[in-house]
């Protein structure tokens, strides 16, 4: 069984005044009681693979006459990815974070322009063995796009 929690609030800042009022934050927080299971019959139970116990996301963003920017931090504890693995040495992940910016602007009622930048920070996911060694390293890397988008 998993049990836990997951608490989320979104507030936009309306009580500010004139420009300001467009601010706001929004975030969600999740808490998981991961218990280990058994997978094969009369092995010994392993943990739940792919599942972190905390994991939060928190955002900023600002919303006003056409125009809007956010930029968003997700994380999420480290966790099991494999008990066991290829070679029987585990493949567990470690904490990461990722933050994201994007931004758009309204033209006109039919034009919008937009940019993202996904993994602004550039991080990096990283993978160890049961005992610590490194495993592996996924650089996904900073992208950034930017489009138009035209309704009929």
């Amino acid at each position: 069984k998993i049990k836990g929690f997951e608490v989320g609030a979104q507030v936009p800042f309306t009580f500010l005044p004139g420009a300001l009022d467009g601010f706001g934050v929004l975030g969600n927080f999740t808490y998981l009681d991961l218990g280990d299971v058994v997978v094969t019959q009369g092995q010994p139970a392993i943990p739940i693979s792919g599942a972190s116990t905390r994991s939060y996301n928190i955002a900023g963003y600002y919303e006003k006459a056409g125009f809007g920017i956010r930029a968003s931090y997700n994380y999420r504890n480290g966790f099991v990815n494999d008990p066991i693995s290829t070679f029987g040495d585990g493949d567990y992940q470690r904490s990461y974070g990722q933050l994201d910016i994007s931004a758009s602007y309204d033209l006109n009622r039919m034009i919008t322009l937009n940019a993202d930048v996904t993994n602004a920070t550039n991080a990096k996911i990283y993978n160890d063995t049961a005992v610590g060694l490194l495993r592996g390293v996924v650089d996904n890397g900073r992208r950034v796009t930017a489009g138009v988008r035209v309704r009929f």
